[in-house]
């Protein structure tokens, strides 16, 4: 009898592997679904709020108010057209 449960050993390991990949990608794939989901509704909020404009305005007041630095937007401007 016990001999006859050995050779059920591998099959009963290979048996738990299979469990845990599925398991593994049960959750990452209900990780994936809920990361997308959140975004949807971010992005929906996002449109509502810019009204159908392409770009939002609230940046432009903090540039001319000069709270963010000339020289920040230069940089960042080149690191667009660089890449």
């Amino acid at each position: 009898m016990e001999n006859h449960l050995t050779s059920y050993q591998s099959v009963i390991t290979e048996i738990k592997c299979i469990i845990s990949s599925g398991q593994e990608a049960a959750y990452s794939a209900s990780s994936k679904a809920m990361l997308l989901t959140y975004w949807n509704i971010g992005k929906r909020i996002v449109e509502q709020e810019m009204g159908g404009s392409e770009r939002a305005e609230y940046g432009k007041g903090l540039i001319s108010q000069g709270l963010i630095p000339r020289s920040l937007l230069r940089k960042k401007l080149f690191c667009k057209v660089k890449r």
